[in-house]
């Protein structure tokens, strides 16, 4: 069993109590030099500000013969009693005249020592009696915990802007709110539109409605924004010599890369402003210089991504329709040097350049330097200028040889 220690003026206070409570049920008749209720003006000012405990009951006695003094007041609405110098100020102001200040809000009894050593308990418990100390003002002040992105992915702060949190603090009563950085409201916010806060960050919102204040705790969470990784593809060839485009390239290929393969849900853009989604990001038509926009969201956060386009030009791919002459008169063939071309075909560029019997390019012509031909004959010269390719295709024309004169 524990032991309980008590104070001498907590067994003051708790014998005085059980004392006046037991004269309060029981409603003793009070002496004739007692002052009496009906006779006795009593005038409260209530609490200003919750929490103040402030309030004043006036007392004047019109009857009963002094001295008088005021040995406790009881709080029927609690109950609770309250003692002189410890839980409120008496003030004579006359022998009938009392000031009871700093009372907190209560509805009350106060007991009155008489001059022939009775007491008196004296008060209106109701509601709107005058003895009556009703609570101050409370304003609203209610805390935040607003949960932000970082602004830079591993960055860990973010900048806000304090003051849109105001509506939410006062409950929209748009109560002057000044921001400060601790507790004892010494360290004001510089600028509390643009703060960078981390997690843990904690700011005090000073409310005054213009009597009184109150202050709101704003205690900040910074979440971690996903990765975002800019991209620029490898570069691209243009799919029509001349044309500058590619068609059919597919953004979403790049997701894996820009989120780090954490599957976030992304949403490609045409614009920095993220106001035009792409129709089928999976079918785009690209040319040099072409910028995406990857927004990836892992749901709390969100990260925005480029990717970046490069479209090179194809090489120069001409095609060639050279007649030859047969070589053996009656035979339709020639031996041909098919390289003789290259310089024509690539604008003489001196790319490399790839000799093929079949247009998949499947089949390279064995020796391009001693290929025998015929009319109608066709081959494929893939150009390779080292970034792209293209193909010229050679259709070869066989003319017929005159007969010997000498031998007709």
């Amino acid at each position: 069993m524990k032991a309980f220690k008590l104070s001498r003026m907590k067994i003051l206070k708790y014998s005085l109590a059980l004392f006046f409570a037991f004269e309060v049920m029981m409603q003793l008749p009070a002496s004739a030099q007692c002052p009496s209720n009906s006779n006795t003006t009593f005038t409260t000012t209530d609490e200003v500000c919750l929490g103040d405990n402030n309030g004043t009951i006036d007392i004047v006695f019109n009857d009963g013969v002094p001295p008088y003094s005021i040995a406790l007041i009881y709080d029927v609405s609690t109950p609770k009693f309250l003692l002189p110098g410890f839980d409120f100020t008496v003030t004579q102001n006359a022998p009938n005249d009392f000031t009871l200040s700093d009372v907190p809000p209560g509805i009350y009894l106060i007991r009155v020592n008489c001059s022939d050593a009775d007491n008196v308990n004296l008060g209106d418990t109701t509601t709107n009696g005058d003895t009556h100390v009703r609570p101050g003002i409370d304003v609203v002040a209610n805390d935040q915990t607003p949960a932000v992105c970082e602004d830079v992915a591993g960055g860990g702060t973010s900048a806000v802007n304090l003051t849109a949190l105001n509506a939410a603090i006062d409950g929209g009563a748009g109560h002057t709110i000044t921001w400060y950085s601790d507790a004892g409201l010494t360290t004001p916010v510089g600028d509390p539109t643009n703060e960078t806060v981390s997690t843990g960050s904690v700011y005090y919102a000073e409310v005054d409605d213009g009597t009184c204040t109150d202050v709101a705790t704003v205690t900040y969470t910074v979440n971690a924004s996903p990765a975002a990784n800019d991209q620029t593809p490898a570069p691209l060839c243009e799919d029509v010599s001349g044309g500058g485009t590619v068609a059919g390239v597919n953004l979403t290929g790049l997701n894996s890369a820009i989120d780090g393969g954490a599957g976030h849900t992304i949403t490609w853009y045409s614009d920095a402003g993220l106001t035009t989604p792409v129709g089928d990001p999976t079918n785009v038509t690209v040319s040099n210089g072409s910028v995406y926009y990857a927004e990836v969201d892992d749901g709390t956060c969100t990260n925005v991504a480029t990717a970046t386009y490069t479209v090179n030009s194809l090489p120069a791919a001409n095609d060639q329709t050279p007649a030859v002459c047969e070589d053996v008169a009656g035979g339709g063939t020639s031996a041909v040097d098919l390289t003789a071309l290259n310089a024509a075909i690539d604008g003489g560029a001196g790319h490399t350049i790839t000799w093929y019997s079949d247009a998949g390019l499947t089949t390279p012509v064995g020796d391009p330097t001693n290929e025998t031909v015929s009319t109608g004959s066709v081959y494929y010269a893939e150009v390779d200028d080292g970034t792209c390719t293209d193909v010229a295709t050679v259709t070869y024309t066989v003319n017929a040889t005159p007969p010997d004169a000498a031998n007709p």
